[in-house]
């Protein structure tokens, strides 16, 4: 599993950084989505890791970006996108 070897060479302060991410993001899904499954993934995509959240809850709204993710993301110098289908749910993608 190569990204786990990606993760393991981070900081420590970022991979504190990259579990908080996680942790908001698992409590946004639990306070909010009404989802009943919650798939994570962790995967190498060339010289990055991707970090994905996907849920099967309600959605975000239109428009709507959590801005404390935007944030977490900004101080590990990531790439984070939110996706939220037709058929509902949401999906996280952190590029790191």
């Amino acid at each position: 599993f190569n990204a786990a070897k990606q993760l393991n060479r981070l900081s420590p302060i970022r991979k504190w950084d990259i579990l908080l991410l996680f942790k908001e993001a698992l409590n946004n899904i639990i306070r909010h989505a009404d989802a009943d499954t919650v798939e994570i993934i962790t995967r190498k995509e060339g010289n990055s890791v991707c970090l994905e959240i996907r849920d099967n809850g309600i959605g975000l709204p239109p428009n709507t970006r959590p801005k404390h993710l935007i944030r977490r993301a900004r101080k590990l110098n990531a790439k984070i996108t939110f996706e939220t289908p037709p058929s509902g749910g949401t999906t996280i993608k952190c590029i790191l």
